[in-house]
């Protein structure tokens, strides 16, 4: 299941380069008369930046599991990559074994992980 995770958010990573590279594109054309602004482009061009670069980090570092079904969800206005990532990362994550791969990254101070320590010689009156 990390594998599946690792590999989605790689595309996502690649997704979001791609839009960058789009973009740039977009806005260095000389003489291009479009029907959407610029700056309409470049907003919604960096909001899908954010949101594939914040999707990719959260599946790697099994943080926030509701705000990753939110932004897939939102990607999927993206067509036809993101429609395609978004629907196929929305699946992985309602998988029951996904869950439990998020509940395991939680950390909390009542969860904290403590090493013990054996009890020495002395403590179990052994002393010599």
């Amino acid at each position: 299941m990390t594998t599946i995770f690792h590999a989605l958010a790689g595309i996502w990573s690649l997704l979001a380069v791609s839009q960058l590279v789009a973009f740039y594109a977009l806005l260095s054309a000389k003489g291009v008369s479009g029907t959407i602004p610029y700056s309409t482009s470049l907003t919604i061009g960096v909001i899908a930046f954010v949101a594939s670069t914040t999707i990719a980090w959260l599946l790697v570092v099994k943080k926030q599991k509701k705000l990753a079904i939110t932004l897939s969800a939102v990607m999927c206005f993206y067509f036809p990559f993101g429609t395609i990532l978004g629907v196929i990362t929305i699946l992985v994550l309602r998988n029951p074994l996904a869950k439990t791969k998020f509940d395991l990254q939680r950390v909390t101070p009542t969860n904290k992980i403590t090493r013990t320590m054996p009890p020495s010689k002395s403590s179990q009156g052994l002393d010599s």
